[in-house]
This record gives structure tokens, sequence and C-alpha cells, in this order.
């Protein structure tokens, strides 16, 4: 579970967490996708209702980058407790 907001992190199985394993992200053009097959479920994810989505590009890290991002938080109830605040 994540929230960027709160630049919190929180890994179910932390220790199965390879952090030299590469992690593909695939950046897309929210203006290629139709206004009527997408809908916000929230503040930072988008639905869409199509079958494909093709990325403008994909960047590849390490699994590991995302401690130089975010905290991470071991106990699900604090990670729930801070999320909230």
């Amino acid at each position: 579970m994540m929230s960027i907001k709160r630049g919190i992190v929180y890994f179910e199985k932390l220790d199965k967490l390879n952090p030299e394993e590469d992690v593909y992200i695939q950046i897309i053009d929210i203006a290629d996708i139709p206004k009527e097959k997408r809908r916000w479920a929230n503040e930072y994810e988008l639905e869409v209702q199509l079958d494909e989505i093709k990325p403008v590009r994909i960047e590849i890290h390490k699994a590991g980058e995302i401690f130089e991002h975010f905290e991470v938080i071991k106990d699900e109830e604090e990670f729930e407790r801070r999320k909230a605040s």
C-alpha cells in the first residue's frame, strides 16, 4: 500500500522485495484515452474502460529506488493511521 500524498509505503512482505529487481513503469498520455472511457477514482487513480492502453514510453527502475522517495512503514496499523492523518 502506498500514500503518495503522505510519502509513505507499506509492504505486506517487505522481506520478499528484491531491491535489484527491475520494475517497469508505463507512462501514458491521458489525452490518448477518450473522455467517455475514463473516470477519476480519486485524486491519483484513473479508471479506464479499454482493452489495452499503449504507453508513450516505458521506464525501467530498480525496485529499491522506492526507498529513495518513500518512508517505509513496517506496521500496517501505523501506516493506516498516518495515511488518514
